[in-house]
């Protein structure tokens, strides 16, 4: 913004005939001993805090092999610094940068927040709190595996769920066969396009795990890496993830609302809530899925931040199919219950075990109308005696 200030700024400086020169500089002074404790209190590995001097003898006598990091390239640089004193070191004047510059000043002097956000940068680029060791090299490539799993891992879950939902509850409505169509298509679409969406998160595809052996200092391929990733905002990121989410109360909602009307027996329908409550947890998973994706800054150490959105992203798969399997577990459950107090009371094993859910729904059903009918033909029996 400073340079933006100056190449569109018209008022005139007093320089004379000579070239202007501006000084795009922070104006306000700042000791490093007073950064000293923001750099000791962000950095993980411990510091031992030396005279400039001391520092600058440890690196001349460093060995040829350390010669290739940063501090040894820029070893006259330093040299140059500690010959100097302190009234020769150059103080660069930004007076008139000021003047037609305000954005210059606004920033004001380094502080506990900068360097914060340096420490944290410099982590990313240079590797530094990284965890990830070069013993592993293909987990790479899992990693990106693993990403493209999840379009078809989900759709599979919720192709079963509805197929389920259409054999065994009793989808005759057409509103509710519309719905139930409506969610099919619903959940292909969004296979497809974010499964196309995390092929082609970096172009080519397979910069996305090639890079990784750079940014983690990987013994890779011997050939240059080079490509693109996205660099969308976290929300646009996050769009499959909401997207499934919209799927996921679509089917969880779908047979609610007939199975609550159909069951009048307040034990049925406790019963049924228990079951796609955890469904509902399913959906919870996948709201701290998105905001972890929404909030993960990039400059984080992905061998810690990306754990907890694994977490989540496991939990979330593991708890669509137990919400799958519990009705056809809780229907058996309760017929070999059934079965075993038969057997008890009659001294024989000839009950038979209902394998047919929709016939349990049925015929649940009819004792709830049944029952419902009971009741009332006993209160008009009451009023009319």
């Amino acid at each position: 913004m400073s340079l933006l200030d100056l190449l569109f700024a018209t008022e005139d400086c007093a320089c004379g005939p000579r070239t202007r020169v501006y000084h795009i500089v922070n104006p306000f002074k700042t000791s490093w001993s007073d950064l000293l404790p923001s750099f000791t209190k962000y950095c993980t590995s411990d510091l031992e805090v030396v005279a400039f001097a001391t520092w600058l003898e440890a690196l001349q006598r460093s060995s040829p092999g350390k010669r290739e990091t940063p501090a040894a390239r820029l070893m006259g640089f330093f040299e140059k610094l500690q010959s100097l004193g302190d009234d020769q070191v150059a103080v660069l004047d930004t007076t008139e940068a000021l003047k037609l510059s305000r954005t210059l000043a606004a920033p004001g002097p380094v502080n506990e927040a900068w360097v914060k956000h340096w420490m944290e940068q410099w982590g990313f680029y240079a590797g530094v709190r990284r965890d990830i060791g070069n013993e592993d090299r293909i987990s790479t490539q899992d990693l990106f595996l693993t990403t493209l799993l999840t379009g078809p891992y989900f759709l599979a879950i919720k192709i079963s769920l509805l197929w389920y939902y259409r054999s065994s509850f009793l989808v005759h409505q057409p509103w509710l066969l519309i719905a139930w169509w409506i969610n099919l298509v619903y959940i292909i679409l969004w296979a497809i396009g974010t499964t196309i969406f995390y092929i082609f998160q970096c172009r080519p595809p397979h910069y996305y795990w090639l890079r990784l052996f750079v940014l983690f200092k990987i013994d890779g391929p011997s050939s240059p890496v080079s490509g693109t990733c996205h660099s969308a905002p976290p929300v646009l990121l996050a769009l499959p993830l909401i997207f499934n989410l919209i799927s996921d109360f679509g089917i969880l909602l779908l047979p609610v609302t007939t199975l609550l009307r159909r069951l009048t027996r307040t034990r049925s329908k406790l019963g049924l809530i228990a079951v796609f409550s955890l469904g509902l947890l399913a959906c919870v998973c996948e709201i701290v899925r998105i905001w972890l994706e929404v909030t993960i800054s990039a400059f984080e150490d992905p061998t810690y931040a990306n754990v907890t959105f694994g977490i989540f992203t496991f939990a979330e798969g593991n708890v669509a199919i137990a919400a799958a399997c519990l009705p056809v577990i809780a229907f058996q459950w309760r017929h070999l219950f059934k079965s075993f107090q038969t057997t008890q009371n009659n001294g024989s094993g000839d009950s038979i075990v209902s394998l047919n859910p929709r016939q349990d729904i049925a015929r649940e059903s009819t004792q709830d109308s049944i029952h419902s009918q009971d009741q009332m033909d006993g209160s008009s029996q009451e009023s009319t005696g």
